[in-house]
């Protein structure tokens, strides 16, 4: 399972963006972010924290909590990690992101319209 699933809500719009619970009863930076579908210089914001990966991709990004991005363009091909150089922080942000217990908010700047692009957040959820 990838985990809580997040999509755009209308293939005209340039970004997904929602939010998603979780039940971890500490904070928690350990988890993965799977984004699905076409995006070009992505900016991703998770609680207010925002990062940019430079490039155009066109199917499966796969991004850890400690920094390793990897991409494969479909299914029946293996993941090629890419450079760290491609992941950008944004202006007075810091690196990584964190989760939060209760309500999380997400937003993904695609750069591109017309495309179906979902993202998939699945924490290491610490509970009692």
């Amino acid at each position: 399972m990838l985990g809580t699933k997040i999509c755009k809500k209308e293939l005209c719009n340039n970004y997904v963006a929602g939010k998603f619970y979780s039940n971890t009863v500490l904070e928690t930076d350990v988890f993965t972010m799977t984004i699905i579908g076409r995006v070009e210089d992505p900016v991703i914001h998770l609680n207010g924290n925002a990062m940019r990966l430079k490039g155009i991709y066109d199917g499966e990004l796969l991004i850890e909590s400690n920094g390793d991005v990897f991409y494969r363009e479909d299914d029946c091909c293996d993941f090629d990690k890419l450079p760290i150089e491609n992941l950008e922080l944004m202006n007075c942000n810091t690196f990584g992101w964190s989760i939060k217990h209760g309500y999380n908010s997400l937003l993904v700047e695609t750069n591109d319209c017309c495309e179906p692009v979902c993202v998939f957040i699945k924490e290491d959820k610490i509970t009692y």
